[in-house]
């Protein structure tokens, strides 16, 4: 007998890369003539980014830089100097399976960072930073939907069926007018952004996002020969991206996310000739992704009234339709400084490292980290630059409306301001803005029949003593079931017994038709 399959695809969401990469960071450095030499460290940073990444086969490819920073105070103990060079860096990482439509996740963070001057003229940095990757490639499994002559069980699965992904990294370049006075701009001292989107449409196979970074730095401004400032600037830069997604159409729920992989300013000359210009480089990873939710109907139990039957089946976590999640947190802290009086404070900054997202049950979110909190000032009466940092364990909660420990989330979260005051002489109050954006998918574990195996060189035995046998069932038992045990037909039992549900409301006797 020839057994005669029906298959249809499930869509599946795999992981083939779950992990991290690290890179060290050595950095021997001599001071040009023109800078005056070392009498007090105040703050190294090592700040990683991503220039670009790419997927070849099974192999990952990951360029990185990190942004090495250091500010000093010469022996005049009043002005900042500021020191900056970029350390580059390649990791490849090998795939558990060759991936064509991979989706790439990477997270960079600082693992920490050391300086020291060797002498007053030379610097010795030694430090670390890491990525968190994650990488998923889209996989079609072939589940048993139906099969010719068999007795089969079968239930409806609603599910986040084929998902379209695109999108990819791009740089944009822009002239940011500070206003800076007639001395011009020095240095930066830092820099950050973040980006979001405020807008998606679909057209015709396409996805056209649009959004919006925004950037702030703070830098040193010249006063005059011997005197140094610092200044904030503030500004946003446009992000538009067209998207192909080949099969994109209006029937699918559209996401996108932005996130800046790397930041870099640039002092440049104005029309006058004074540097007032900052050139940004922004170096965006624009991630879209389209979700259809479909239902099929899949075999979960067979049997042949005939021949001996076996099966095998497979453990498949399907995805339901996502729910998107934006939602803007709040946290406060405070800085004390333990050198003097503060006169005043030029500009905060915040970072959050080692981000985790856990659903508590209840409908909630709990994002858990590290948060570095960082301040730069000058004190009361000497005048001096004096650089604020603190680290801390922070646990921030949202209620999302959903999410339990079969729910996953791809978390992009980003501090989009930091408003600060000073508290008393010594204390700076901070009051940290946090976006967090993401989509939530609940997943489910899923029994399915991936192959059927008819041995028709083994007929089964009928009995031919007996039309009906009696049997009494009990409450919640699957007529399915019984006929598989018996050897007949499950619509024979439902008939001759007057049922109308597959499962048993009460414990009932059942006449059973033998075949």
């Amino acid at each position: 007998m020839e057994l005669q399959l029906k298959k249809e695809p499930v869509y599946l969401n795999e992981v083939i890369f779950d992990g991290q990469t690290e890179q060290g960071v050595e950095f021997d450095y001599v001071l040009p003539d023109y800078y005056p030499d070392i009498f007090k460290i105040l703050k190294c940073s090592l700040t990683p980014g991503i220039s670009s990444y790419s997927v070849s086969g099974s192999q990952l490819f990951i360029d990185g830089a990190v942004l090495i920073k250091i500010l000093y105070l010469s022996d005049d103990n009043v002005n900042i100097h500021c020191v900056e060079q970029k350390y580059t860096y390649s990791k490849t990482l090998e795939l558990t399976k060759p991936a064509d439509k991979a989706t790439v996740y990477i997270t960079a963070r600082t693992d920490y960072s050391n300086c020291r001057a060797i002498s007053g003229r030379r610097f010795d940095v030694r430090g670390a930073v890491s990525c968190k990757v994650k990488a998923c490639q889209p996989k079609i499994f072939e589940t048993v939907s139906g099969a010719d002559g068999l007795e089969t069980k079968s239930r409806s699965l609603s599910y986040c069926g084929n998902k379209l992904t695109g999108g990819g990294q791009f740089t944009i370049r822009e002239d940011i007018e500070t206003g800076t006075g007639r001395g011009g701009i020095l240095g930066i001292l830092s820099c950050d952004a973040s980006a979001e989107v405020t807008d998606i449409k679909i057209i015709a196979g396409k996805a056209v996002v649009k959004g919006e970074a925004k950037v702030k730095a703070l830098y040193l401004v010249k006063i005059d020969e011997e005197l140094r400032d610092t200044e904030v600037m503030e500004a946003t830069v446009p992000i538009s991206r067209i998207i192909d997604m080949d099969g994109l159409d209006d029937s699918f729920s559209c996401f996108a996310d932005i996130k800046i992989m790397d930041c870099g300013l640039e002092v440049k000359a104005g029309d006058s000739g004074d540097n007032r210009i900052l050139g940004c480089d922004l170096t965006v990873d624009c991630k879209v992704t389209a979700n259809r939710e479909e239902s099929i109907s899949v075999i979960t139990d067979l049997f042949s009234t005939d021949y001996e039957t076996d099966f095998t089946t497979a453990q498949l976590k399907v995805e339901h339709s996502p729910l998107r999640i934006q939602k803007q947190l709040s946290h406060k802290t405070e800085l004390e400084c333990k050198e003097g009086s503060l006169e005043e404070i030029f500009d905060c900054r915040c970072e959050f490292n080692g981000l985790s997202c856990k659903f508590n049950g209840e409908g909630g979110l709990v994002v858990t980290g590290q948060l570095v909190s960082q301040a730069v000032g000058r004190l009361s009466g000497s005048g001096s630059p004096v650089y604020l940092e603190k680290s801390e364990p922070v646990e921030l909660s949202c209620d999302i409306g959903s999410g339990d420990e079969n729910s996953v989330i791809e978390p992009n979260l980003q501090i989009t301001d930091v408003s600060f005051n000073i508290s008393g002489d010594v204390k700076v109050e901070l009051r940290v803005s946090i976006s967090l954006n993401g989509c939530v998918y609940r997943q489910k574990n899923i029994t399915v029949i991936e192959n059927v195996l008819l041995d028709s060189e083994k007929p089964k035995e009928k009995s031919t003593e007996y039309a009906l046998k009696m049997y009494y069932a009990e409450e919640n038992e699957e007529i399915f079931a019984v006929a598989k045990r018996y050897n007949t037909k499950p619509e024979a039992i439902m008939e001759e017994n007057e049922l109308e549900e597959e499962v048993l409301s009460a414990p009932c006797l059942l006449l059973i038709p033998i075949l």
